[in-house]
């Protein structure tokens, strides 16, 4: 039994949605033709490729075997299609993206949406190493997070702005007139970080071990927003990424001596996708903000 491109694409979209309902709305067609394309599918090759549940799909060993197979050939599809429609604007669409923190991630999504209203965006929020492993196994097109150290022949990557780690004080601590603060001088106090997945606390994690010290206590939190109003209400002294949240009036940033080193906030997706004229023009709006 021969496998049709509309069995491909429908069992990628499926996979990449996770539901039968929601890879039909995505493909505009019925649920009806989704769950015939499967069949037919798991048909040809003789095994099954999802897990079915009340809650929704799980792809097979099988399944998680040909997926990337599948969206690959799926990208391709929509290659060919809008290079035949390359001088159509772009009036309607998707677009998924995950983002690590709300900062420079909002401002950039805010001047895409401006000038191409009629895109439907999906908003993701990770920490960075998920942000990354998302784009990889082809969940999201795009994130905006800490440019990854390692190698990564697969990702096109574009710079955004280097950032250092800050100490984030109540403005009326005691150390809020330093001009530079160094760890040891935050050993006494309560330190709030973000959760164990973060950049921030991989960075941090790290430097202790280093200088095998720790803190007298550690505030876990969730979000950046969520660190910042703990030190607004005097809960301890934070450390956060330069202008990764919204600075609240009652607190202070000040260099970290330790932690001076600059990393880097990049947009970045699958160097196959980046020609998608979607995934192309997010890009642009990005460079235009940078430069």
């Amino acid at each position: 039994m021969k496998i049709s491109r509309h069995q491909i694409i429908a069992f990628a979209t499926v996979a990449r949605e996770g539901g039968f309902s929601k890879a039909a709305r995505r493909l505009n067609i019925g649920q009806s033709a989704i769950t015939q394309h499967i069949a037919a599918f798991e048909e040809a090759i003789g095994s099954q490729l999802f897990f079915r549940s009340r809650t929704g799909v799980q792809l097979t060993f099988v399944g998680r075997e040909l997926f990337s197979l599948a969206d690959q050939i799926h990208v391709l599809e929509e290659q060919l299609f809008e290079k035949a429609h390359q001088y159509i604007n772009l009036k309607e669409g998707h677009i998924s993206l995950c983002i690590s923190t709300s900062r420079p991630a909002m401002g950039i999504i805010a001047a895409f949406k401006k000038q191409f209203p009629g895109i439907n965006i999906d908003l993701t929020v990770a920490p960075w190493r998920d942000a990354l492993k998302l784009v990889q196994i082809r969940k999201v097109d795009v994130a905006i997070a800490i440019k990854p150290k390692e190698k990564t022949s697969t990702l096109y990557c574009q710079d955004i702005e280097e950032r250092s780690f800050m100490a984030i004080l109540p403005s009326q601590h005691p150390l809020s007139r330093c001009k530079e603060l160094t760890l040891y001088d935050l050993l006494a106090e309560t330190i709030i970080l973000s959760c164990e997945s973060s950049y921030t606390r991989f960075c941090t994690d790290k430097l202790f071990k280093q200088l095998g010290v720790a803190p007298n206590n550690i505030l876990t939190t969730n979000t950046y927003e969520m660190m910042f109003e703990a030190v607004a209400h005097g809960l301890g002294i934070a450390i956060a990424l330069e202008h990764a949240s919204t600075t609240y009036q009652a607190t202070v940033a000040i260099p970290i001596k330790e932690l001076s080193e600059k990393h880097t906030y990049s947009v970045f997706c699958l160097k196959n996708k980046a020609s998608l004229r979607v995934i192309h023009n997010f890009m642009d709006v990005t460079a235009s903000l940078v430069g």
